[in-house]
This record gives structure tokens, C-alpha cells and sequence, in this order.
């Protein structure tokens, strides 16, 4: 195979889901910098960068014009391709329960978490599993998403 051509994401060890393809764009969420990023397929311009409040492992998933995906935080969100906007759609029962450990009223990682773990990143990460968080890709079968989380269930919505 002959590379065509490679798009350098500079995301700070940021990991990169498998991207989407959604017309002329490229949807890709990425981990560490808490963001879902649309490209320029083409030549890997950016187009947009929404944020997310926490780590996104799974790719996003593509109906119409919307990319679905969940986070960390248990939380499953919709991404308007066309205009780069993302509203959280559904929240796991995990999540809705012990969320606002991890996350303040402004959406964002709580200030006092480093003081709070004394830098045990494994800790951190076991309790992050507390929110049902959501690793896997949402499948879309008609109206009907599914996906599974880390409180052990699997999830169908419509």
C-alpha cells in the first residue's frame, strides 16, 4: 500500500479512537485532551474541537449528521457534525450517582482530585469506574443505540 497522506494530530499523548467518516469530514475522539475533533478528510485541516468533560475511548459513531459517543464519565453525547456542537443525550445511573465526585457544577474535573488521590493515578482510574463509564462504540441499529458500560450493563436507548 502507498500512504497517500498522514494527518499529525498533536494532541499531547492523547490517545485517537478509529475515526468516522461523515462526508467530506473525518470524526475522531481523542482521550487525554477531552475532545471529539473533525477534520478536513482530504488534508487533516481542523475544522472543529468541541470539549468534553472527561476521557473519550470509543469512536464515534455516525447517523445522519450526528456522531454519538460516550466518556469516562458515563455519559453518552451527541455531536452535530455541521456545527460542531456536542449535548450530552443520556447518563448512566452510575454516573448520575457519583459523578459529581469527579466532575463540579462547570462540567470540569474537579480541582481537588490530585489532593484527593496524592497522585495514585490507579485509584483514580478504579474509582473513574464508578461512573459507568463507557468505553465501547455505540452501535445504531434504526432508532435504537446500544452500547455497554462499566457498571456491567449493556444498554439499548431509543
Amino acid at each position: 500500500m502507498e500512504v497517500v497522506f498522514g494527518y499529525i494530530i498533536n494532541q499531547g499523548g492523547s490517545w485517537t479512537s478509529v475515526p468516522s467518516i461523515f462526508d467530506d469530514k473525518l470524526v475522531v475522539t481523542m482521550s487525554d485532551s477531552y475532545s471529539i475533533l473533525v477534520l478536513n478528510r482530504m488534508d487533516g485541516v481542523k475544522i472543529v474541537e468541541p470539549k468534553v468533560p472527561l476521557n473519550t475511548f470509543s469512536s464515534a459513531t455516525i447517523i445522519g449528521n450526528e456522531a454519538f459517543f460516550g466518556t469516562l464519565d458515563g455519559v453518552i453525547y451527541r455531536l452535530d457534525i455541521k456545527n460542531g456542537e456536542v449535548v450530552p443525550v443520556f447518563q448512566t445511573e452510575s454516573s448520575k450517582k457519583n459523578r459529581p465526585l469527579f466532575i463540579n457544577d462547570e462540567h470540569v474535573l474537579r480541582a481537588d482530585l490530585q489532593q484527593k488521590y496524592e497522585d495514585d493515578i490507579t485509584r483514580l482510574f478504579a474509582d473513574y469506574l464508578q461512573m459507568g463509564s463507557i468505553f465501547s462504540t455505540i452501535w445504531i441499529d434504526g432508532n435504537r443505540l446500544y452500547f455497554s458500560s462499566a457498571d456491567g450493563a449493556i444498554y439499548a436507548l431509543e
